[in-house]
């Protein structure tokens, strides 16, 4: 019997390799293994759904029973793999041993956890898990302290917001997504986030937080202090690389992958947020989609390399619409109210657009793209 493709993870970058893959092979075996309840469903909407009115299950597009009927595949939920056997090609999983003919990680990305809220009743939305245990702590009068103004934690204070609460939100930062857009458009998107009622607690830190009773405090580096309802932690992300360490696999900012997101082990693959192409990592939604094309042709025997197409990030935040392309390199900028481009030699190689200058995005991507 063909040993079957196994994939570790639930997410979009499972399913969606799983998904590309079936296109391409009908007939060998398909295992996914996830810790979670394997329901299919869209991370970003995660950041928005509160305005939306939108439960956890509500946001869940397909169960795992569904999935596994459309994928013609075993999908194992609620269960964790304990390690991974690279030199018999197996995975070990409640105390038994599934063989894969290859193996796929998409493991995803966990939440940085602040020493200062260890002891707090802190919710982070990094999951479908995560949002149904907020949105059941969440009630309409409550208070919502955010730690972090980048994307997550901007996106989550303007949703929030729109929808009536009042939020404080305490970064480190000068402006909100402050390692995205220049100061200047950070502070146009501070301005915006105020209107809606957030109140920003920027250029400090959070040191320590106490419990009273239902409520918590937390006690700021600059001496201020908030009292709130609920903590959200939205200080980050990093890629989630711990199985495949412990089956010895190449690993640093995350897992180690070629042009063909090949592991440092032949049989093994990675895509989505616990990769590391190029010491880069990718935490979007559109290079998965690329990857995942790519990966399902290299393992039915195509060896293809991922090519990435210019991705602008579109922050939702609807009152205040921004996208950007970074460069990675460049030695000029021209700015002009809510548009600043990035030139390299003369030639645009990047830019952020604001408000009504979004119009232009699709056409400064057509110029990035030439």
């Amino acid at each position: 019997m063909t040993a079957p493709l196994v994939i570790i993870g639930s997410g979009l970058a499972g399913y969606s390799v799983a998904r590309e893959w079936r296109k391409l092979d009908t007939t060998t075996p398909l295992v996914i293994i996830t810790q979670d309840s394997g329901d299919f469903y869209s991370k970003p909407l995660l950041s928005t759904a509160v305005t939306q009115e939108k439960t956890a299950d509500a946001l869940a597009m397909s169960t795992a029973t569904d999935m596994a009927k459309t994928l013609h595949a075993e999908i194992i939920t609620h269960t964790a793999v304990e390690k991974i056997d690279l030199k018999n090609k197996a995975v070990h999983v409640a105390e038994k041993a599934i063989a894969y003919s290859h193996l796929v990680l998409a493991t995803g990305s966990t939440p940085f956890h602040l020493k200062a809220l260890e002891k707090a009743k802190a919710f982070s939305v990094n999951s479908l898990d995560h949002y149904r245990a907020f949105r059941a702590h969440l009630k309409p009068e409550h208070h919502v302290a955010i730690v972090g103004a980048g994307l997550v934690g901007t996106e989550l204070a303007h949703d929030l917001s729109a929808k009536g609460y009042r939020v404080s939100a305490v970064a480190m930062e000068n402006t909100p997504l402050r390692h995205f857009i220049p100061e200047a458009l950070g502070k146009k998107l501070q301005e915006k986030l105020e209107s809606l009622g957030v109140q920003y607690f920027l250029n400090t830190a959070v040191t320590q937080v106490e419990q009273h009773d239902n409520q918590q405090t937390l006690i700021l580096e600059n001496g201020k202090t908030i009292q709130c309802d609920v903590i959200l932690s939205a200080v980050g992300i990093h890629a989630e690389t711990h199985l495949a360490k412990a089956a010895g696999l190449a690993v640093s900012n995350g897992i180690h992958v070629n042009a063909c997101l090949q592991t440092s082990d032949p049989f093994v693959y990675a895509v989505g947020d616990c990769v590391s192409q190029n010491n880069e990592i990718r935490h979007y939604i559109a290079p998965i989609l690329h990857q995942s094309r790519a990966l399902a042709k290299t393992l039915t025997g195509e060896s293809t390399q991922v090519a990435y197409p210019v991705m602008p990030v579109v922050v939702k935040t609807p009152s205040l619409p921004i996208s950007f392309v970074l460069p990675k390199v460049f030695d000029r900028e021209e700015t002009d109210n809510d548009k600043i481009l990035y030139f390299y030699e003369d030639k645009l190689v990047g830019f952020v657009v604001v408000g009504e200058a979004n119009k232009e995005r699709q056409a400064l991507v057509a110029k990035l793209s030439a």
